[in-house]
């Protein structure tokens, strides 16, 4: 079996493949569930019914366990993929069905499409594995390495097309040529060359090194856009904290938290009610992105805000998140959309109506503050929940005034009106 079947069993994709329109199990002979899925159907449904699934998907899932059922088809992928034939636009249920049959994985939204590794000659499949056990062996998370090899494995797969069967045959030529045919940003090209080049320092692999260079060496430059001035984020805390503020105490919790935790807007929306620690004063929640815990203290302007929200406001229901609608949405509460509650805030405040807004810019402005009240840049980063500081440091905006503060005086040297003239041009 391929090291790239091995990379995260506990996603989709680490245990499922497509190819050819048909699923494989990328390992026969793992360890499967020993409850029989008729057993656990009752568990599947009440939990995408939670997860708030739509009426009509949830009929689809509903018919296609149907189908499961009356051909006896559990554990019994050659069955599964006759149903799959025979009713396509089921694919998606029957796919979460068959890894909740076998794994007693529960649905998951993410995509599984085509393979290209398995169209790889052995000369690309056993380099892609060999980049992979480099990028394990340097710590990389099992996602990334994921996304990595998946887009690797694409470009090599364009390169047999070119009949580049090689890595020893690569030109830069392609490598460009590939941008274009793909329509992708720099930063694609970026990862894959990223990829080939940690493994190619690990063996000190200098022909290796040289194809890598071909790829393009800096990360994507993202879109400058104005951060939040510290007036208006002062004129926003102002308004939330001002006893005549507008905004619901849901909106008001939501904004608050956002403001002084600098969560990101997922886990927000993700926010339980058990995930308020009050007697030890933290918020504790497991982070959507990175899937590690992350501990937030739990401060009073932010515990006062979310005590009032959810004893004074927030609807009774059963259902576990903090931030819900304010009434039921096809008979039942689902979550908010957080992005429109802070826009809005913006709007009321009379900011940000002519430059980027969201929830990631009071991020951005959370960070921003954390460092110029002097915090350490690793406390920062580890407050943000990143894994490493470099990537804290493209969260913080050019303080104009701390650069100034660092700046050498040019008033002591002599400059001439030559320097300012066309003279010499």
């Amino acid at each position: 079996m391929a090291f790239i079947d091995k990379i995260n069993p506990d996603v989709p994709e680490g245990r499922l493949l497509i190819r050819n329109g048909e699923f494989i199990l990328k390992d026969p002979d793992a360890e499967v569930s020993k409850i029989p899925l008729d057993k656990k159907w009752d568990k599947l449904l009440k939990y995408i019914k939670d997860q708030m699934y739509s009426d009509s998907e949830v009929d689809m899932m509903i018919c296609a366990y149907g189908h499961i059922y009356r051909r006896r088809a559990r554990r019994d992928i050659d069955k599964y993929n006759q149903i799959r034939r025979e009713f396509p636009k089921l694919n998606y249920q029957l796919r979460s069905l068959l890894l909740y049959d076998y794994y007693d994985m529960l649905p998951s939204n993410r995509k599984i499409a085509d393979s290209a590794y398995y169209e790889l000659n052995d000369n690309f499949r056993l380099l892609l594995d060999d980049c992979m056990r480099a990028a394990k062996a340097a710590h990389v998370r099992d996602l990334t390495i994921s996304v990595e090899a998946s887009s690797c494995a694409n470009f090599f797969a364009y390169l047999q097309k070119l009949r580049v069967n090689n890595i020893r045959d690569l030109e830069e030529d392609h490598v460009r040529k590939y941008m274009i045919y793909s329509k992708c940003k720099p930063e694609l090209p970026y990862r894959i060359g990223l990829f080939i080049r940690r493994y190619a320092e690990s063996i000190k692999n200098n022909e290796l090194l040289i194809k890598s260079s071909f790829f393009p060496m800096e990360r994507i430059i993202r879109s400058v856009y104005q951060p939040m001035t510290e007036g208006e984020r002062s004129k926003f805390e102002g308004f939330l904290l001002d006893d005549n503020c507008p905004l619901s105490k849901r909106d008001k919790a939501i904004c608050i938290l956002l403001l002084y935790t600098g969560m990101r807007q997922m886990d927000v929306s993700n926010l339980k009610l058990d995930d308020i620690k009050w007697n030890k004063d933290q918020i504790i929640f497991k982070q959507t992105k990175t899937r590690k815990a992350q501990i937030i203290p739990l401060r009073p302007i932010i515990g006062n805000t979310l005590y009032d929200y959810i004893k004074e406001e927030r609807p009774e229901t059963d259902l576990p998140y903090i931030f819900i609608t304010k009434q039921k949405l096809r008979g039942c509460y689902a979550k908010c959309r957080i992005p429109v509650i802070v826009n809005n805030a913006y709007k009321m405040v009379g900011i940000r109506q002519n430059a980027r807004q969201g929830t990631h810019l009071l991020r951005h402005s959370f960070a921003d503050a954390l460092i110029n009240n002097g915090s350490d840049l690793s406390i920062v980063s580890t407050v943000l929940g990143h894994d490493s500081p470099q990537t804290t440091l493209q969260y913080l905006s050019s303080n104009i005034e701390k650069l100034r503060e660092c700046a050498i005086s040019i008033e002591e040297f002599p400059i001439t009106h030559k320097l300012f003239s066309h003279e010499n041009h």
